[in-house]
């Protein structure tokens, strides 16, 4: 008898896995605040916001715009599409970081402006968190790591979740699995028929069709759970013996491109079209004024004045240049800049540092953070426009 087939070695195997989430009631009762980080051998890449040891967010994984897709209701779409253009990609985890705080930043920033009830977004963030420790506790192998962060933006928190209440949920839902000797069958991935002969022929006409229509290999798992309105496990359950005779298959599919999920997001200009042009700056007046100056001269222009925000802006508008104000009250440039630079999408966008203050030190210490130029406040149009044109080597014209 192979000791991978006792009940007992499969239980023994399944309570190791589950193990790996009792990290989260240490970070409860160390009441850390920062990003858990879990990586897998495979590649995948999932974090975790905590705030005093409650959970805040989770995001990664091999379908984050999947999962929004499935678990934003219907009249929640056009905000799900600015989510989409936030997720990050690439499995870098100061990318996987920085994008995670942007999306749940954008989500908390709904409640507050009555966009998203506040029962929707709690459902929201519980099914979203639920799912991604499932993906963590089913990986073969995982490593961890810690990024402590007292971030002022994850303080007021409007819902957490006690690391209890859903530990336990997914312990008994990965145990129900493991029961059912769906071990291998991962949820992220989509059946599809491989022998309709035999599958035709085991199966009512009706049935067949059904079928047919449904397993069409876009849909994961989770997804045709919800599209058909049943729990995940008893709707793989059902699939199960179709998949053990070889007649349907488990594959890997994308996950929706951004952009595609972000249509209707407006973004930055391409190569060829009128550039667009960001100001970030607390000052209405400063931003009017240099908005004056850009608009006149034929290029796009978008300013932003709340600073807390203005990392999604950008990551939403994708401008091709920015200035940038040193001097704010909830921020400033250079942690600003810094956060940019950590982005791919913004690794090489000129950035050029506003300050009132012409000295040395704030210039090296710009530049060091990743500023591509300096500019003393206040400028004139024509020092304006020649930067424009300095660094992306064009004059928009009206």
């Amino acid at each position: 008898m192979k000791l991978d087939n006792t009940p007992t070695y499969h239980h023994l195997k399944s309570l190791s896995r589950t193990n790996r989430l009792q990290l989260l009631k240490v970070l409860s009762r160390l009441r850390f605040s920062g990003q858990l980080i879990w990586s897998s051998s495979s590649g995948q890449r999932w974090v975790i916001l905590l705030s005093s040891g409650d959970i805040l967010y989770a995001a990664g994984g091999l379908h984050p715009r999947r999962r929004r897709h499935r678990y934003l209701q219907p009249q929640y779409a056009s905000l799900g599409r600015d989510l989409n253009a936030l997720t990050a990609d690439t499995g870098q985890t100061m990318e996987l970081i920085s994008a995670a705080l942007q999306e749940y930043n954008l989500l908390s920033t709904w409640v507050e402006q009555e966009k998203m009830t506040a029962a929707d977004y709690a459902k929201f963030i519980h099914q979203t968190v639920g799912e991604v420790l499932f993906d963590v506790v089913q990986a073969d192998t995982v490593k961890h790591e810690l990024y402590r962060a007292d971030d002022p933006a994850l303080e007021n928190v409007g819902f957490a979740i006690a690391e209890e209440t859903l530990v336990e949920t997914v312990k008994n839902l990965w145990q129900a699995w493991s029961d059912a000797g769906l071990e291998s069958y991962f949820p992220a991935f989509a059946p599809i028929i491989v022998h309709p002969e035999a599958l035709q022929a085991a199966v009512s006409p009706q049935a067949f069709r059904g079928l047919t229509v449904l397993l069409d290999g876009k849909q994961n798992l989770r997804d045709l759970a919800v599209k058909t309105k049943r729990e995940i496990l008893p709707f793989t359950q059902a699939l199960r013996p179709y998949l053990e005779a070889g007649w349907l298959e488990l594959v890997n599919i994308p996950d929706y491109p951004a952009a595609e999920a972000a249509v209707g997001v407006k973004q930055g200009s391409s190569k060829g079209s009128v550039p667009l042009i960001a100001c970030i700056d607390d000052s209405p007046m400063i931003c009017q004024s240099v908005g004056q100056v850009i608009k006149s001269a034929g290029y796009e222009f978008i300013s932003i004045t709340e600073t807390t925000r203005a990392i999604n802006m950008l990551l939403i508008k994708k401008p091709n240049l920015i200035f940038l104000d040193l001097v704010m009250p909830d921020t400033n440039g250079y942690e600003i800049c810094s956060q940019l630079r950590k982005i791919s999408s913004f690794k090489e966008t000129p950035i050029i540092i506003l300050s009132g203050n012409d000295g040395l030190v704030d210039q090296v210490r710009a530049r060091l953070l990743g500023a591509t130029d300096f500019l003393s406040k206040p400028m004139e149009p024509v020092v304006i426009l020649s930067i424009i044109q300095k660094y992306l080597g064009q004059v928009a014209t009206v």
